[in-house]
């Protein structure tokens, strides 16, 4: 995770301890240089390692809820097999009530 990631998980973490969040949904998401299939497994690794990052600072598996979107909601349009760094992420939404 790079060192902006790491900081949005610490805001994530402190959200989590002060708000005790009645879930915390992470959302996989990839570009579209891959076939459909490894985006779709891709997205879910990306999700997944957020998840682990999170479960070593305390934050609670059972709040958590994994999802992944493959290349199904980018951000931005790209043609098939283009990559784009921007469609290359995780969604993270904290919901209190």
């Amino acid at each position: 995770l790079t060192k902006d990631a790491q900081n949005v998980l610490a805001n994530v973490v402190s959200a989590n301890h002060v708000f005790k969040p009645r879930a915390i949904e992470i959302t996989g998401h990839a570009d579209r240089s891959g076939d459909d299939g490894y985006n779709a497994n891709l997205s879910r690794e990306r999700a997944l390692a957020v998840a682990r990052a999170l479960g070593t600072k305390k934050v609670r598996a059972t709040v958590m809820e994994v999802d992944s979107k493959g290349e199904s909601q980018p951000m931005m349009a790209t043609p098939d097999g283009q990559r784009e760094a921007k469609n290359r992420r995780v969604e993270i939404l904290v919901r209190v009530k």
